[in-house]
């Protein structure tokens, strides 16, 4: 019963559009439509039965200064009836927030690699003759190990200079002392995530908490189980309750440089293709078709389609693209 209202309903509003249409044309040469509903047409101003907005014009509606075929022309009080908002395209530093999973690390592995290399620069240092050869030997073999271990060289000439034990491998240090964090990085985020970046963990077990730090190196190979990478971060345990082993969440903020951006909401994603709606004059607005790159705190990157200081529309962009897809049909 509902289904049949309601089909009732649509034929009775189709039928309606229809009928004012033809009664315009059979009556005269000025024709009236509704901006947001071009399929509504009437021989004398009126409001639209539709959405009730006053009918202007078709000559005002019908030849957009722009030369875009789908741009649509529509006056200031109809912008803020619709609630339409522009902003200008415009190059800022751009900032991808990777968050990904980890664990406070508990390496012995990492402990005795570490321990190892230690006596093998001692040892090289204090070889003479032949043994200065096979001391070399084993100081490069160590360091490889380091390497594998997904090191860096910054790290490993810090761990050989240091003078303090790496207990933090295998225990909690004092309140103060510091941590290393592994996090997983997916496959699909590993280029944003660079040496130095700042990360931002919180611990399962304290939730509230956030403890700051720096990425301080990144594997050398690809887990071929699970696609990610893992990061290491040096962690500041400020209050000295993290411990190893614990889970944590890791945002990581990578920074991209300068790139050229606009609201998330400037864009409309089918999936298949993006578009922007550009305000080429009072009134006017063009869609274009672009190209957007990477997304970062309220921003999306836009690669191509639109240049530096052009205004887009950020709200109401749907009512936009309807408009000019109707439009389009009546031409």
């Amino acid at each position: 019963m509902k289904k049949a209202l309601i089909l009732i309903i649509v034929f009775a509003v189709a039928a309606l559009a229809l009928f004012a249409g033809c009664a315009a044309k059979a009556q005269g040469d000025k024709l009236y439509t509704c901006p947001m509903h071009a399929q509504v047409l009437s021989d004398r101003p009126g409001q639209c039965p539709i959405c009730g907005m006053d009918l202007v014009p078709v000559k005002e509606n019908a030849k957009p200064a722009s030369s875009a075929p789908a741009a649509i022309t529509i006056n200031s009080g109809q912008e803020q009836l619709i609630g339409v908002r522009t902003e200008k395209a415009g190059k800022r530093k751009m900032v991808y927030t990777v968050r990904a999973a980890g664990k406070i690390a508990h390496d012995p592995e990492l402990y005795n690699a570490v321990i190892e290399y230690r006596l093998a620069v001692r040892s090289f240092k204090e070889a003479e003759g032949e043994a200065k050869d096979q001391a070399k030997s084993s100081l490069a073999s160590a360091r490889v190990k380091m390497l594998h271990e997904g090191l860096s060289e910054q790290m490993i000439d810090a761990f050989a200079s240091s003078k303090e034990e790496p207990e933090y491998l295998l225990f909690a240090g004092k309140p103060g002392g510091k941590l290393l964090v592994y996090i997983q990085v997916y496959e699909s985020e590993i280029s944003y995530v660079k040496e130095g970046a700042q990360v931002e963990i919180s611990a399962v077990s304290f939730p509230g908490r956030t403890y700051q730090g720096n990425i301080l190196s990144l594997d050398t190979y690809v887990d071929k189980d699970t696609r990610t990478l893992r990061a290491r971060a040096e962690i500041k345990n400020t209050d000295g309750t993290l411990r190893p082993e614990m889970l944590i969440t890791a945002a990581v903020k990578c920074a991209l440089g300068e790139r050229l951006a606009v609201p998330y909401d400037a864009v409309l994603d089918t999936g298949i293709k993006q578009s922007i709606f550009v305000r080429t004059a009072p009134g006017i607005y063009e869609p274009r078709q672009v190209k957007a790159g990477v997304k970062g705190e309220g921003y999306i990157e836009i690669i191509s389609g639109i240049k530096e200081g052009e205004e887009v529309a950020i709200s109401a962009n749907f009512l936009l693209d309807s408009e000019s897809k109707l439009r389009e049909l009546r031409k």
